[in-house]
């Protein structure tokens, strides 16, 4: 059943080089500082609720919306996008560090 699941992620998942991000594709989920970010505004808003302070609350509800509108922004500007990797000539060792470069475009629709 491992062997299945492997080949059902591995086909839905997977991207071949130069294939644009579709919708069902682009996973935005909080890093270490998201989640410090997040915890902060949620103690603010029940400090906020415990000593009946509309500043606080005011704050807490505009980092709210500043979290979400970011999410949004950063799945509009990877939708369609398109990473095309440019294969590189020449000996690489393991001591040695490496460069990756890549090409990034747009799809217009």
């Amino acid at each position: 059943m491992f062997k299945n699941m492997e080949e059902y992620v591995k086909n839905k998942y997977f991207i071949e080089n130069g294939t644009p991000f579709a919708k069902n594709r682009i996973f935005l989920l909080p890093n270490k500082n998201g989640l410090f970010f997040l915890f902060a505004i949620i103690t603010m808003l029940l400090i906020g609720i415990n000593y009946e302070n509309n500043l606080i609350l005011t704050i807490g509800i505009c980092g709210i919306s500043v979290m979400i509108t970011s999410i949004f922004y950063t799945f509009f500007n990877m939708h369609n996008l398109v990473i095309k990797d440019i294969p590189q000539t020449g000996e690489y060792y393991a001591a040695n560090p490496i460069a990756l470069n890549f090409q990034f475009n747009t799809v217009k629709k």
